[in-house]
């Protein structure tokens, strides 16, 4: 959010005495939202694993790396790619989310814990923002901002067949929104509350503090990977520091009335997975997207890669999402379309889906007047992964004293 003098509004820190109550957004019964006091309560999202350790301090990026060596991965098909072992041949590992973000020069990256982390840290991830702490100048928010917008219309544009899917159950997450209150009874006017809520979730900036029913959870993850066009790793801490991680993707469905559907989708990898699928990326040059979850904060933090990340983008021959789809064949993931999404078209399918989901409530859409609500619209592109121009400040370079490692780590 900007004022009207164009710069940033200022966020107050999670739990400080100049923090400001922030909007309640909302209707009905569930506009009395529950407002933590700061984000670091513990989640309510339903990942895998409950819990992730103290500190974020980062590792040596070349602990792992440094440690293996090089070898070929006989009778595997490599297409003239020999395998880097980047983590040590163990059958358990227990190694804590430095050392498997490290193994390809990954970085946590600390973003402000105003209630729009996932969003902060995708941006600061996508970006490979060079600083311990995401900052948010005016330049950054308009940028995350979009990322947001078209992010979430992809969440209301697929989420009527998502319910068909069953990938939502509308009354069990609204539930989990906005907890002690009851949903509708019908899962289609829980559908069309969901949808509700994730248009006011929409129109909040990323600089705006939001109580914990707008914190981003598995569906907006789910939707990251559909804009993204390739999957995206969230790695969950436990308390004693070892990771592990889900895998954010997407695939088509056929529906029964003969639409094709495109959705995200979301699966936990195996510790073996994993350190197969880092394997495949390194050798290759290949540079996955990942987050990282505290989940006893109920925050998400980004990870950058240094100037590995430019190197690995202009190593010669395929892009690296040409190599991506290698590595993905090397290791039997499918293989992701990389076109197909329009962000005008998207956000044009998401007020279709309104209508919808009004009509299978028996509610006259232009009767409501739901149509009058508008999606901005912009030319700009998305953030896309290394497509970020390097000409446009982003305003997140460090200056020198941070880059000498002045400036100290976010904490809680």
């Amino acid at each position: 959010m900007t004022d009207s003098s164009g710069g940033v509004m200022p966020v107050p820190a999670c739990g400080s005495s100049g923090d400001q109550q922030p909007s309640i957004y909302g209707t009905g019964p569930f506009a009395a939202v529950h407002r933590p006091s700061s984000e670091t309560d513990p989640s309510q999202e339903p990942y895998w694993h409950t819990s992730s350790p103290v500190s974020s301090a980062p590792g040596a990026p070349d602990e792992i790396v440094g440690a293996t060596a090089s070898s070929a991965d006989q009778g595997a098909e490599s297409d003239g790619y020999e395998l880097e072992k980047v983590v040590p041949p163990s059958r358990t590992y227990n190694l804590d989310y430095k050392a498997w973000i490290g193994s390809i020069h990954g970085v946590p990256i600390s973003v402000p814990a105003n209630g729009q982390c996932l969003f902060l840290a995708f941006y600061a991830t996508t970006t490979n923002t060079q600083a311990k702490k995401l900052t948010l100048r005016a330049a950054t928010v308009a940028a995350a901002d979009l990322v947001k917008q078209r992010v979430l219309d992809i969440v209301l544009a697929n989420l009527r067949y998502d319910v068909k899917l069953r990938l939502i159950l509308p009354k069990e997450e609204l539930k989990r929104i906005y907890p002690g209150e009851q949903p509708p009874n019908s899962q289609e006017a829980a559908a069309a509350m969901l949808y509700a809520h994730y248009v006011k979730m929409r129109e909040v900036s990323v600089a705006t503090s939001v109580p914990q029913a707008f914190w981003g959870g598995l569906t907006v993850l789910r939707a990251v990977a559909v804009y993204l066009r390739e999957p995206i790793y969230v790695w969950d801490v436990d308390a004693a520091d070892r990771a592990y991680v889900q895998q954010y993707s997407y695939k088509k469905f056929e529906m029964d009335n003969g639409d094709s559907h495109e959705t995200g989708i979301v699966a936990p990898l195996s510790e073996d997975r994993i350190r197969d699928i880092l394997e495949a990326c390194f050798h290759p040059k290949v540079i996955s997207t990942m987050l990282l979850l505290k989940h006893t904060e109920g925050h998400f933090y980004g990870v950058q890669h240094g100037d590995v990340f430019q190197e690995w983008h202009v190593h010669p021959g395929p892009d690296m999402r040409e190599r991506l789809d290698h590595v993905h064949r090397l290791v039997g993931l499918p293989v992701l379309p990389s076109a197909g999404y329009e962000p005008e078209s998207v956000a044009e399918e998401a007020t279709y889906e309104e209508q919808a989901l009004l009509e299978e409530m028996g509610v006259d859409f232009y009767a409501s007047g739901s149509q009058t609500s508008d999606v901005s619209e912009s030319a700009d592109p998305p953030v896309e992964r290394a497509r970020v121009d390097p000409n446009v400040d982003t305003g997140d370079t460090p200056s020198p004293g941070e880059r000498d490692g002045l400036r100290p780590m976010a904490g809680r």
